[in-house]
């Protein structure tokens, strides 16, 4: 991408754009994130400057990238270009002078998902997965605990045993569920057929 920094952003985060001019003021600034063809509008100026949010969706791995870009426009008469519902509409009236950009900006965002993997070996009888828990333990204190895919609908994933009567648990978490950088802690409490309660913790990078 020429150079340009690349930021990494979790599947769903909604993170905090800023944009202003280098040389004079725009009145008003459209974003473009071209993975997902959507455009937004990044709302008035304060002080010069736009800051507005924006919810980053979109496959990741292969070292996919996605650019946001920004221009922004001094206004003339009615504004020439409005998002609505993430298209751009577009128009002129006759006689109406087009609006002038004023200052343009590229990013590079590289979208990731995070995963929390366990391989687990019950050292006594059959685990139960259907009353086994997930918990993940974010810095601030907070914590989410999920249940088997497969009762719940939505928590984490089990495969196996295979011939060495290892399970591989996998999860995938929200972007909420984990620390905006360095490591998340998780910990996996299996349930046997014998009601006895194994633990077993990791951490797994959110950068």
């Amino acid at each position: 991408m020429g150079g340009e920094p690349i930021y990494s952003v979790h599947v769903g985060e909604r993170v905090e754009m800023r944009f202003g001019a280098r040389f004079g003021e725009a009145e008003y600034a459209i974003m473009h994130d071209e993975a997902a063809d959507f455009y937004d509008d990044c709302g008035p100026p304060i002080e010069g400057r736009f800051v507005w949010t924006h919810r980053f969706e979109g496959a990741t791995g292969g070292g996919q990238t996605n650019r946001v870009s920004v221009e922004g426009f001094i206004q003339h008469g009615r504004r020439d270009a409005m998002p609505v519902a993430g298209r751009l509409v577009e128009g002129r009236p006759p006689n109406d002078a087009q609006d002038q950009r004023v200052a343009t900006a590229t990013v590079v965002v590289e979208l990731y998902q995070s995963a929390v993997e366990f391989d687990v070996k019950s050292a006594e009888g059959s685990p139960d997965w259907s009353i086994s828990r997930l918990i993940i333990k974010r810095a601030d204190g907070k914590s989410a605990k999920l249940g088997h895919v497969g009762r719940t609908g939505r928590g984490f994933s089990v495969k196996g045993p295979d011939e060495t009567g290892i399970y591989h648990v996998r999860y995938e978490p929200t972007c909420d569920e984990v620390n905006r950088e360095g490591v998340t802690e998780a910990e996996l409490r299996v349930v046997d057929e014998n009601g006895r309660i194994t633990p077993f913790a990791t951490t797994f990078a959110t950068p």
